[in-house]
């Protein structure tokens, strides 16, 4: 288990000067790398294998966005596996110990080269688990989303150096900030949750079209790259 604190500086916030969500994902995984560093399963412990992490599907609960200049607290711990997953959950807190951000996610380890998933039961044997959970959610099952259409699309882009990470594909924290200027651009700056699959890598100067659906509390995402479905998504009002 690892806890750290954290002061939300200017550049984590929106233009409302509270953390953004893409922001707090960065926080996510930078607890979640330092947690596994510790057990030599970092990323530079299983590139030496020439293995990397992949988060595959998130689940995120945000009961309060926090404040430029407030310090949090960030907890992070695995709840051990399930097949070739490794369960991850997290919690953000306030200084007065609320709770402000959760999450729920689902890692894969690949061969960096063949990019394939491997097992990963003996490299996390000597890793601790923790069975309490930080979300609602135990398991995160595959999203069924509506069937969408080019009439769906809100926007393209194409993707560039800055929004890649260290396992060469565009970060997970990029695409929520794509969904998430998206729905600000509709005034909606306050949801319940957010669910992402990661279905596929998306690279650099690669052309992503991103579709979107609102069933009434509901918002869908699908976001398409040039080789298909990159990830498919839904925000909870």
């Amino acid at each position: 288990m690892y806890k750290g604190n954290y002061n939300i500086l200017s550049f984590y916030c929106d233009c409302d000067d509270r953390l953004a969500l893409w922001a707090a994902a960065r926080i996510m995984q930078e607890g979640a790398e330092e947690d596994t560093v510790r057990a030599g399963i970092g990323f530079e412990g299983l590139m030496a294998q020439g293995k990397a992490w992949v988060i595959c599907r998130m689940h995120y609960e945000i009961h309060e966005r926090p404040h430029c200049g407030e310090n949090v607290m960030l907890t992070t711990w695995s709840r051990g596996t399930n097949g070739l997953f490794a369960l991850r959950d997290s919690r953000i807190e306030g200084s007065d110990g609320r709770t402000l951000i959760t999450s729920t996610t689902h890692w894969v380890i690949i061969d960096y080269n063949t990019r394939h998933a491997c097992r990963i039961n003996t490299i996390l044997d000597n890793f601790d688990k923790h069975d309490m959970q930080a979300t609602s959610i135990e398991k995160l099952d595959k999203m069924h989303p509506p069937l969408f259409d080019e009439s769906n699309i809100v926007f393209s882009l194409t993707t560039r150096r800055a929004m890649i990470d260290h396992t060469m594909h565009v970060n997970n924290s990029e695409y929520l900030r794509w969904i998430t200027d998206v729905i600000n651009a509709d005034g909606i700056v306050d949801y319940k949750a957010i669910d992402v699959d990661f279905v596929a890598e998306t690279k650099c100067n690669e052309k992503v079209d991103i579709y979107k659906i609102q069933d009434g509390s509901t918002i869908w995402f699908q976001i398409l790259n040039s080789r298909g479905v990159a990830i498919r998504a839904k925000i909870t009002l």
